[in-house]
């Protein structure tokens, strides 16, 4: 069994190093960790996923189970863990994957301050989708939500889409493309994601728990 699981992953790392080129620029996060409330959230949500995924959302990510596998490890040993969060400059992106720049171990790394987590009160509607998202000054507060599904960050559905989103990325899925700083392409990115997976974010939405 371990020598499969080591296959898989070294088989899904290939893939990856192999097919990924797109980049959301420069950016410097603060404060990255694969440890924490956070970051057990992040493993619950993949968890989810993985339980929750059914025929076509497997043929919309090809091998996301088996990424999945690779990003997480063994939870025990943070040194071969590829996904974790950290604090981000720009609150409009939730997330990223194979970057350039991500701290040295991490393939995706999704952002404490970012819509992921956070769930204040949705305000108005902007022109933002997918793992970008938008950001609206309330008082003296900020609202973060999903506009592909108007989903309310920090909730579940915005979580596991903003995960089968970089999923996607990660996998190098069908039809995706890079995205950054082209609403267009977010925008289908996101209908690739909310078509084949929408039976996966219908149970998000439906589940009692907090992911």
């Amino acid at each position: 069994m371990k020598l499969i699981r080591t296959l898989t992953i070294l088989t899904v790392l290939t893939i990856w190093a192999g097919a990924l080129t797109y980049a959301h620029g420069q950016m410097v996060v603060e404060n990255p960790s694969k440890t924490g409330p956070q970051q057990t959230s992040i493993y619950n949500t993949l968890d989810f996923i993985v339980a929750n995924m059914d025929a076509s959302c497997s043929a919309t990510l090809p091998m996301a189970k088996d990424m999945i596998v690779a990003l997480e490890s063994d939870r025990s040993n943070e040194q071969t863990i590829l996904i974790g969060h950290a604090n981000f400059p720009n609150t409009t992106v939730a997330a990223f994957t194979n970057e350039g720049h991500e701290p040295a171990g991490y393939l995706v790394v999704i952002a404490d301050n970012g819509a992921f987590f956070t769930a204040n009160e949705k305000t108005e509607i902007a022109h933002l989708s997918g793992s970008t998202i938008g950001s609206v000054m309330g008082g003296d507060r900020t609202s973060f939500y999903i506009i592909a599904g108007q989903y309310k960050g920090g909730t579940n559905q915005a979580k596991v889409e903003i995960l089968l989103h970089e999923l996607g990325h990660a996998v190098n899925a069908p039809g995706f493309q890079a995205d950054y700083n082209s609403q267009n392409k977010i925008d289908a990115n996101d209908r690739i994601i909310m078509t084949g997976c929408k039976s996966v974010l219908k149970a998000a939405g439906k589940y009692k728990g907090v992911l």
